[in-house]
């Protein structure tokens, strides 16, 4: 909801990153229709592609990190 983050003095950018990430610029003060809000590409999905990929049995997401914690920094 976009009134909880939007500020009477102070524009704000909000980044969500989902399947596709997103991006919403609530200027100060501003009305539901000044809101300018756009997708910006992958996300979250990229990943979740590589997990099918990699354990096409589980379930689709790295469950609580599990194939993150194999890998090597």
């Amino acid at each position: 909801d976009y009134v909880l983050f939007r500020d009477a003095s102070r524009d704000r950018v909000l980044l969500n990153l989902g399947g596709i990430a997103n991006l919403t610029h609530l200027r100060a003060g501003c009305a539901l229709d000044d809101m300018i809000a756009f997708d910006t590409g992958p996300a979250n999905c990229i990943g979740d592609a590589l997990c099918r990929r990699l354990d096409p049995t589980g379930p689709g997401y790295d469950a609580a990190g599990d194939l993150a914690s194999r890998g090597r920094v």
